[in-house]
């Protein structure tokens, strides 16, 4: 038997989605709604929470548009496909800067990790190993 408080969490994001999803849906793209009114509409604790439940529902395959502006939903497939392309451009940008961090981090290791090579010959014993990593 599941966990009572995960299904009553469950059914509470429910339905913030659902009331999420209907602030957006009466808005087009002439009057879209902004996060923090969304929130406002809500319940809901800020525009990041409400960006969150956004993005679960864009991910479910609801129609959601946003410009600078605010959200509203698409009726139009010339809509979504502007969104998309914005969304797009903000991977690619993430991307970059993902890649810049790498070059960093390599950047980082090469200089903090120097890996020093000592040659042991057959000859040597414990002292003289010791003595070579000093």
């Amino acid at each position: 038997m599941g966990d009572p408080r995960q299904a009553a969490r469950e059914e509470l994001n429910r339905q913030k989605m659902a009331a999420v999803l209907s602030v957006i849906k009466g808005r087009n793209s002439l009057a879209p709604v902004t996060g923090k009114s969304i929130a406002f509409k809500t319940g809901l604790s800020s525009d990041v929470t409400v960006r969150g439940a956004i993005n679960q529902l864009r991910q479910d395959g609801a129609a959601i548009c946003s410009n600078g502006d605010g959200y509203w939903y698409a009726t139009t497939a010339y809509e979504l496909q502007s969104t998309i392309e914005e969304l797009e451009g903000r991977v690619s940008a993430v991307n970059n800067a993902i890649a810049g961090l790498r070059i960093a981090r390599d950047r980082m290791d090469r200089e903090t990790h120097t890996e020093a090579t000592i040659v042991i010959d057959d000859a040597w014993d414990l002292d003289d190993i010791l003595n070579s990593a000093e």
